[in-house]
């Protein structure tokens, strides 16, 4: 027998040999929508994941993400430090919501048109609010709308924020594959990038809800956990199945535009930071200098390293040592007597 029915679909050998491997048909060649350090995130026929405890920035790098594809080209769009590639065919985008209220839906909307330079939508963005419906229904709204837009473009982005809302229970194991398994089919049938938004566990760092995450982990090409620190977030990467990790990304809330940008790679601003001390630091010794040299323009090496000591309240041995490092640092120099003098 070479058909089998289940459930209301019809599986045969045929089917199966689509999906065989084989060395002579063409390479498929990935499709990359975002990426970050020349690294790939998210390429087209594939699920990403979006995780993080509750408002820790997730859905301010979903409007980023949706922003940097609304324009043919999006240069100056603020992406929060991720690559877009320029959407220049003009391929459509569609972003659920499950979770917020029709005003705060608005409002998200609204800045993600204002971070992209928009003023109204463009024909190829699809945004749609199912607060108010169950799972079941979600679910059938979501096929058709992909369904009907498909016709009207070629599909690039599906962004689902809230994904949890497509169940009624998410450590169900059944429910929780079945329905990633369908999601998965979408971004294959459509070609297309899914982005699925979910929250961690409450209190448990790096864990996506219930069984619905752990399977999502699992499937997804690419898992971003934003973690917050203090009034930071942090883009982190927790699986990255096409590329080798990427400098984390900053981005904090700007209160002037109504929307989060970029701050820089977390590397770079620890390098601003270090860069940022010793310049500090420079600057409190060279004062404390300042003061030693103020009532002569010059000092013997064995005075010099006492006003230090008395200076700073260090060891005659620590003394000589700042003495050098002073040097180093090019804050003193020594004369043609072997004198030091401030460098001013």
């Amino acid at each position: 027998m070479n058909t089998i029915v289940e459930e209301n679909s019809i599986v045969n050998i045929e089917s199966i040999n689509r999906v065989k491997f084989s060395a002579l048909k063409p390479v498929q060649k990935r499709e990359p929508i975002i990426s970050c350090d020349d690294g790939l995130i998210s390429t087209r026929g594939n699920l990403s994941v979006i995780t993080g405890q509750s408002k820790s920035g997730k859905s301010a790098v979903a409007g980023a993400i949706i922003a940097g594809n609304l324009t043919k080209s999006n240069q100056g769009v603020d992406t929060l430090g991720l690559k877009i590639t320029p959407n220049d065919k003009g391929e459509g985008v569609i972003y659920i919501n499950t979770e917020l209220s029709h005003a705060d839906f608005d409002v998200f909307n609204r800045n993600i048109l204002k971070r992209a330079g928009l003023e109204l939508e463009p024909s190829l963005f699809h945004s749609y609010n199912f607060l108010e419906d169950g799972p079941d229904a979600i679910l059938v709204k979501t096929k058709l709308v992909t369904e009907a837009l498909s016709t009207k473009h070629k599909l690039r982005l599906l962004v689902i924020d809230g994904v949890a809302e497509y169940l009624w229970n998410v450590n169900s194991a059944e429910d929780s594959n079945a329905l990633i398994g369908q999601l998965m089919n979408l971004a294959r049938q459509y070609n297309m990038v899914i982005i699925l938004i979910i929250h961690n566990n409450p209190g448990d760092e790096g864990k996506a809800r219930g069984h619905l995450g752990s399977h999502l982990e699992r499937k997804c090409e690419t898992m971003l956990e934003i973690k917050k620190k203090g009034e930071r977030s942090i883009i982190t990467q927790k699986v990255l199945r096409n590329s080798g990790n990427f400098t984390p990304l900053a981005f904090t809330y700007n209160h002037a535009l109504g929307y989060h940008t970029f701050e820089g790679s977390i590397d770079l601003l620890q390098q601003a930071v270090t860069t940022k001390r010793k310049v500090e630091k420079r600057d409190k010794i060279h004062l404390n200098l300042i003061e030693i040299f103020e009532k002569q323009q010059s000092l013997p090496y064995a005075e010099f390293c006492a006003l230090i000591k008395q200076k700073f309240k260090v060891e005659i041995d620590r003394a000589k040592q700042l003495v050098r490092e002073f040097k180093r640092m090019s804050l003193v120099e020594q004369n043609e007597t072997g004198e030091y003098f401030l460098i001013k």
